[in-house]
């Protein structure tokens, strides 16, 4: 699908795929590490893509979700990898405040 909208990427993800993942791993790990190669590659092309900013504030909310501090999820910010923690914890305030909206919503409704 990339390939069609620009040829000179004919071959891209083969050869990052060649040149990361060993070639004696389990074909399953080969499925796993491709999945992370296709993450990479959208922090790769983070050029203030909301599709990516989105991308890296769902890694922050993992990375909250799974106990991180916010110390850490900052230094993930520093390289690229993950939201600020500022911007997880803003975050989680509108999903909290668009949550308690929908349930009074529905309430009211009937």
């Amino acid at each position: 699908m990339i390939e069609d909208a620009n040829p000179e990427l004919k071959g891209f993800f083969p050869s990052m795929v060649n040149a990361i993942i060993p070639k004696d791993r389990s074909e399953y790990n080969k499925q796993e590490a491709k999945k992370s190669i296709v993450a990479l590659c959208y922090i790769i092309a983070g050029l203030r893509n909301k599709f990516v900013n989105q991308f890296k504030t769902e890694v922050g909310l993992y990375l909250v979700a799974s106990g991180a501090t916010w110390e850490a999820i900052d230094t993930l910010s520093s390289i690229g990898y993950s939201a600020c923690a500022k911007t997880v914890m803003d975050y989680q305030k509108k999903i909290q405040l668009n949550h308690i909206t929908k349930i009074e919503d529905h309430f009211f409704e009937k």
